[in-house]
């Protein structure tokens, strides 16, 4: 046999009668299809149920061939359980859907190499039905959680859309970015922006980039605004960074002015009085060292004024810890411990605003226990580690490239 594979056509197909008449089937059968006779190759695989070699056959039969040959070996693999060879010859005989219809009804995985044998070559038939049977392999594949190869057929077949909420599933988002930046769709944009939102974007200004930049192009005023005001939020809820929260305020601000939307004009007005109550409180900041007194009346009238954290943008707790600490450093405990009173009677609890060992200071200074509201309070050193995280998107919120293209 070894010689025979090395000789010419004719030599292999003495050598295979020669091997027949022995007995040695397999090696008959292999030497009839490296000789050319594959219908003589095929019958032997068929007779002696050489899977093995029908297999590799199947394997060196190429597209274009006799395509009764192809559904001859398909049959004989399906009325023997292998229905992955059944789906590859059904493939080979240009019968797509057929294929598709075995790979479905016996669950046979469809990975990328079967799939792009399933895929017509472009001109072979009307480009409607081609794309036909392209999304078909998508919601094969789909179905199979075979999610980028589901996308990658939606999109030969022009299915953006279909393409992308396939592509989300797989949650990889670098694949999800850069197919967002090539589809040039809206409707994709504005998908991809808002998966992204999902995921650490505060901590991540790359993300956070392709966010503002996926909203702004597909004209997504709305969320856009909606994108800052989360900013703000988390500006202050998680890092007490109120000039960085006002900034994001504004660009809120800045995009619902330009949405045509029922809703915006009010929510513009609810953002424009947080503006005005956050610049109170970062003037009152920068204020208290040099201009105590002026700096004290602004947060006693933002103190008024805040009725709900969550919609006048500054929490209460930050306001107060303003005005407790200056006392404290003023060495007046009695003021400051009057304004550890007002937080309490407000519901404010005060471990997360006031550093706990001032808080200890205060109570000792003026004679008073400390409450059971204290214990565990921040004064350990992670604590501390987390007040002084700095924002990582150094650059603030408002990219060159995308303030020029809005």
């Amino acid at each position: 046999m070894n010689l025979a594979l090395k000789s010419t056509p004719s030599v292999m197909i003495n050598a295979a009668e020669y091997l027949d008449e022995k007995g040695a089937h397999e090696k008959a059968a292999t030497l009839y299809m490296k000789g050319g006779k594959l219908s003589k190759a095929v019958d032997m695989c068929f007779a002696a149920q050489l899977f093995d070699v029908l297999g590799q056959i199947a394997d060196d039969l190429s597209a274009g061939g006799d395509p009764v040959l192809f559904m001859r070996c398909a049959e004989f693999f399906m009325s023997n359980g292998h229905y992955d060879k059944a789906v590859k010859m059904t493939v080979a005989a240009g019968r797509h859907t057929q294929a598709l219809e075995l790979a479905v009804q016996h669950e046979v995985p469809i990975d990328e190499e079967m799939a792009e044998a399933m895929t017509p070559p472009k001109g072979s038939m009307p480009d409607p039905e081609r794309n036909t049977v392209l999304q078909q392999i998508a919601k094969v594949a789909k179905r199979q959680g075979a999610w980028q190869l589901a996308a990658k057929k939606f999109t030969q077949a022009g299915e953006k859309v279909k393409a992308m909420k396939a592509l989300l599933r797989s949650g990889d988002r670098e694949k999800i970015v850069f197919f967002t930046g090539v589809s040039r769709n809206k409707e994709v944009y504005l998908m991809a922006a808002n998966y992204l939102q999902t995921l650490d974007w505060h901590t991540n200004p790359e993300i956070m980039k392709n966010i503002i930049t996926f909203y702004t192009k597909a004209g997504a005023m709305d969320s856009l605004a909606m994108f800052y005001e989360s900013c703000a939020q988390i500006e202050v809820d998680e890092f007490r960074n109120y000039e960085q929260a006002l900034q994001a305020l504004n660009e809120a601000l800045k995009y619902l002015k330009k949405s045509n939307s029922e809703e915006a004009q009010a929510k513009a007005t609810q953002i424009q009085s947080q503006i005005e109550i956050v610049e109170t409180f970062v003037a009152a900041k920068a204020m208290v060292i040099s201009q105590p007194q002026q700096a004290l009346q602004m947060c006693e009238q933002l103190l008024l004024s805040i009725v709900d954290d969550s919609q006048s943008g500054v929490r209460v707790g930050d306001v107060f810890a303003i005005m407790v600490e200056y006392w404290y450093q003023q060495e007046n405990a009695v003021e400051a411990y009057k304004l550890l009173e007002q937080m309490r009677a407000r519901g404010v609890d005060v471990a997360p605003y006031v550093d706990g060992r001032m808080v200890e200071d205060i109570h000792a200074m003026v004679g008073m226990p400390m409450p059971t509201e204290m214990a565990g309070a921040p004064d350990s050193p992670e604590y501390g580690a987390a007040q002084a995280q700095q924002y990582t998107a150094q650059e603030g919120y408002v990219d060159d490239e995308i303030e020029e293209e809005v």
